[in-house]
């Protein structure tokens, strides 16, 4: 038999209203009376700055001769009057422009960095979802992927922010208690809470990327990653800051923040930047700030069941049919392999469990599996499907696009079967015990290479995410599914 890799595949407009006039304002409200705009004569509203002026905008009665302040090459906080704020800065290194919003004394991108750092990514490696969420750095990436006059907030300075909204709101110290949504975007969410962004900050529930490269919580919680770390005698990680909402007891919507010692993150996951600036400003109270709007927010699309058209293929061996189904340029069969080798069984050595969720396969018998014309399929093959059901989807989780919506357990995510292919939770053998059955399920590929040992692939219920390539022990007795792609 051919050298093989067996892997598991684990499924588990923009506008910033701001005032440069000298009279105070309550941040929370947008409304900017026509007496209180600048005059035509001083920098217009919005008007973008280049990296050198780190957003900064130009003030004909008090700013210097050279009409704007440089604080890309201040080396230490510079006091900065809030009419010298300019609402938009442009990244010279790239070109993209972020809003610019203030909270207490200091400045902050209001929107996630989307700068394409080394490793940095995007939720489900989906290009459109850095447009709309910004991109996802380790820490270590993180720590200088702010543009020249820009950081990586610490938590001190998040902490800042938060006491600064909740001195000029009354909020509640705990931000358990909050009702009302102060630091969420207006939209991207997914918990259905009208939200109006008072303060412009525009928090963006980007999710993460976890350690074994699975995405979550996009749509449920802003992960943002913090210039700290904890350095324990038996532990380190990075602090990261979680914005997210809940369901209190008495129904209501909760807002919900994770201090930063309870919310220790890994050096190894992604998270979403905010940058801040390195200048502080003095006499803040003047400056006015309103929510982050879009004109146009395209959500994923809705996908719907999959309904044909399908082919039927005759197994001779055993006369068994199947049905298959053409995706992007492969063809699957659309359920797994039931033909019967010395070394296969049923889940729960059922024939019942066989008729829908196919057999499993110990390593012996993975070759005599698929019929003549068809093969077990390998990573690049479970690759291209990946990719295909993230595009078809517009950025969604493959296994939404992947899994069958049915016999996927209560409080785990099946999906909708979007293309077809239809898979089940068909569990797996260990030994001589079966498991996992409605949890998850593990499918074979094989991968020729000079030197291997034997691996396996599989998706599980929870993240709707799809992980190739995983290399796991492998005892005797134990099997799994195969599900057949025809040969090219």
């Amino acid at each position: 038999m051919k050298n093989f890799t067996k892997a598991a595949i684990l499924l588990s407009a923009i506008f910033l209203f701001v005032n440069c006039s000298d009279d105070s304002s309550n941040p929370t409200k947008n409304d900017v009376p026509e007496d209180e705009i600048e005059s035509s004569s001083s920098t217009k509203q919005g008007d973008s700055m280049s990296s050198s002026s780190a957003g900064i905008c130009s003030d004909s009665k008090s700013s210097s001769s050279s009409g704007k302040q440089n604080l890309s090459s201040s080396s230490s906080k510079a006091d900065v009057l809030p009419k010298d704020i300019d609402p938009t800065f442009t990244d010279s290194r790239d070109g993209q422009t972020y809003r610019v919003v203030l909270i207490g004394n200091a400045l902050w991108f209001g929107q996630n960095l989307n700068y394409k750092a080394t490793t940095s990514t995007c939720y489900q490696d989906y290009e459109p979802n850095c447009e709309h969420y910004g991109r996802l750095y380790t820490w270590e990436v993180a720590k200088s992927a702010c543009p020249t006059g820009w950081h990586l907030p610490s938590q001190n300075e998040y902490d800042a922010m938060l006491k600064s909204i909740i001195e000029q709101t009354g909020a509640s110290e705990n931000s358990s208690e909050w009702t009302e949504d102060y630091l969420g975007a207006t939209f991207g969410w997914s918990d259905g809470i009208t939200r109006n962004d008072p303060f412009g900050m525009a928090l963006l529930p980007g999710g993460y990327r976890r350690t074994d490269s699975l995405y979550t919580d996009i749509g449920v919680g802003a992960y943002m990653v913090t210039s700290d770390e904890y350095k324990g005698n038996y532990s380190q990680y990075p602090y990261r800051y979680i914005y997210y909402s809940y369901i209190g007891e008495d129904n209501l919507h909760y807002m919900g923040i994770d201090d930063f010692v309870n919310s220790g993150g890994s050096y190894e996951e992604e998270y979403s930047v905010r940058c801040v600036n390195d200048s502080a400003v003095k006499n803040s109270d003047n400056y006015r700030s309103g929510p982050r709007t879009m004109e146009k927010w395209d959500l994923s699309p809705k996908i719907e069941a999959y309904t044909g058209p399908y082919k039927e293929f005759v197994d001779e061996r055993d006369g068994q049919v199947y049905n298959t189904v053409k995706i992007g340029d492969q063809t699957w069969m659309t359920r797994n392999i039931n033909f019967q080798t010395p070394n296969s069984s049923c889940y729960n050595s059922s024939d019942l469990y066989c008729d829908f969720l196919g057999r499993l396969y110990e390593d012996a018998d993975i070759m005599q599996a698929c019929p003549t014309g068809w093969k077990v399929p390998s990573s690049k093959d479970w690759q291209k499907l990946k990719t295909y059901a993230i595009d078809f989807s517009e950025g969604q989780a493959p296994g939404y696009v992947l899994k069958a919506a049915t016999n996927w357990a209560s409080g785990y995510d099946g999906g909708v079967d979007g293309v077809g292919f239809s898979l089940y939770a068909a569990g797996d053998k260990n030994g001589s015990s079966y498991y996992a059955y409605g949890y998850g399920t593990a499918l074979y590929t094989i991968d020729e290479k000079e030197t291997v040992s034997l691996t396996y692939v599989g998706f599980s219920g929870h993240p709707n995410a799809m992980l190739i390539g995983r290399e796991l022990s492998y005892d005797d007795g134990d099997a799994y599914s195969i599900r057949c792609i025809q040969d090219p």
